[in-house]
C-alpha cells in the first residue's frame, strides 16, 4: 500500500489541487536497478507553498520531472499516482501531458542559461508556448510577451523582448524563465532551485517575485531546494526527502520548532544561527547517503543516525502521525514503539 501524507488541518478540508500516492521511478543500470523516488507521497492545496528539501540526490527534481513526464532513459515511472484536478497524470499519454505542461503546470528549472534557447530571442521563446498553448499570433504573443516581461520586473520589456538569452544577466534569464512558465496562468508552477548560482539580492528579488505572482494568480507553488532558510520564508507546508521517500511532512512552523525524524533534526541543526550565541559549531550529519541501486533493508537513514535501534535496521518506517501535527517515516515517532523490546539502543556501538 502506497503511504499517503495527510494534508495540513487547514487543507484537508478541500480536495488538493495535486495529490501524488506511491510514486516509484527507477533507472535500470549496469549496476542493476536505481530506486530514484521510493513510494512517494504528498499533496498540495490550491493556493498553497509546498517546500520540497533534501539533500543534493535526494529524488526532489526527478519527482517533478516524473509528474511532468519528462524522466530521461533509462529512467522510467514504474508505479504510482497523480492526481492533478482529478485526472490522474500517470496514465496520460505523451501528447496530453505534453498539452498540459505550461498550460496546467508551469516549470521554471534552476539553470536558465542551459534552459533556454541560445539561438531564439526571449519573446520567440514566450510566443511558442503563447501559440501552442493559447493560439495567439505572432503579433499578439508578441505583446503578451512584452507584459509577462514587465510583470516579472525586466526593465524596458519592449525591447528587451528582442535579446538572446546571454545579453540577460543571471538574474534577468531567471525572471525570463518565470514569465514563461507563467505564460498561460497555470494551476500549479512547480520551481526547482530557481535561485541557484544568483548572489543573496538576486535571490531575494526572485523569491519576492515568486511570492507576489503567487497571491496574484491564486496558483500553487512546489519550491524545490537544498536551502531551508527559502523554504522558512516561503513555503506554508514543507516535505523533506531522504533516498527517494518522504521522511517528514508538516506545516512549516511546527516542522522547524519541532522537527520529528532525525535526518530532519540534521539538517536544520547544520544551519548557523544569528541569535542562538551557544551555537559555535555546526553540526554536520555523519556518514554518506546510501547507494540507491543497494538500499539497506530498513530504514535508510539508519546507518547515518546516532538515535537508531535494532527495529530501524531491519524494517522500514511508515509515515505516522505525531504529537506536533505532522507525520514522520521514523519508529521513534510514535510512543507505542518504545515498549517493543527490539528497540534495543544501537547508540553504544
Amino acid at each position: 500500500m502506497p503511504q499517503v501524507i495527510p494534508t495540513s488541518p487547514e487543507t484537508s478540508k478541500v480536495s488538493p489541487l495535486l495529490d501524488i500516492r506511491g510514486l516509484r521511478t527507477e533507472f535500470r543500470t549496469d549496476r542493476g536497478t536505481v530506486r530514484v523516488l521510493n513510494d512517494v507521497s504528498f499533496s498540495v492545496a490550491s493556493g498553497e507553498v509546498l517546500g520540497l528539501v533534501g539533500e543534493s540526490g535526494s529524488g526532489k527534481s526527478v519527482t517533478a520531472l516524473s509528474l511532468l513526464g519528462l524522466v530521461p532513459r533509462p529512467g522510467r515511472v514504474t508505479s504510482g499516482e497523480a492526481f492533478l484536478g482529478g485526472r490522474d497524470l500517470m496514465k496520460m499519454s505523451h501528447r496530453d501531458l505534453s498539452n498540459l505542461r505550461g498550460r496546467d503546470i508551469g516549470l521554471v528549472l534552476q539553470d536558465a542559461m542551459t534552459a533556454l534557447n541560445p539561438v531564439l530571442t526571449i519573446g520567440q521563446q514566450i510566443g511558442e508556448t503563447l501559440n501552442r498553448h493559447l493560439g495567439l499570433g505572432r503579433s499578439q504573443a508578441r505583446r503578451r510577451a512584452v507584459d509577462l516581461l514587465d510583470r516579472v520586473g525586466i526593465p524596458d520589456p519592449s525591447s528587451r523582448v528582442d535579446d538572446y538569452p546571454h545579453q540577460f544577466s543571471g538574474g534577468m534569464r531567471q525572471r525570463a524563465m518565470i514569465a514563461m512558465a507563467l505564460s498561460c496562468e497555470p494551476k500549479l508552477l512547480i520551481a526547482d532551485e530557481p535561485t541557484t548560482a544568483l548572489d543573496v539580492t538576486i535571490q531575494a528579488q526572485v523569491l519576492d517575485l515568486l511570492r507576489n505572482l503567487k497571491d496574484e494568480m491564486g496558483m500553487s507553488l512546489i519550491m524545490i531546494t537544498h536551502d531551508l532558510g527559502i523554504i522558512a520564508g516561503l513555503a506554508d507546508r514543507v516535505a523533506v526527502m531522504y533516498a527517494g521517500s518522504i521522511v517528514e511532512s508538516g506545516p512549516v512552523r511546527q516542522v522547524f520548532k519541532s522537527p520529528a525524524h532525525p535526518y530532519t533534526q540534521g539538517l536544520l541543526a547544520s544551519i548557523p544561527s544569528i541569535t542562538d550565541t551557544t551555537k559555535t559549531e555546526l553540526q554536520a550529519i555523519p556518514g554518506l547517503p546510501p547507494d540507491l541501486a543497494a538500499l539497506p533493508q530498513g530504514c535508510a537513514f539508519a546507518p547515518r543516525c546516532a538515535q537508531r535501534r535494532t527495529r530501524c535496521e531491519t524494517e522500514r518506517p511508515r509515515l505516522l502521525p505525531h504529537n506536533a501535527g505532522g507525520v514522520a517515516a521514523c519508529w521513534l515517532v510514535n510512543p507505542a514503539h518504545e515498549a517493543d523490546p527490539s528497540h534495543e539502543s544501537r547508540n553504544n556501538r
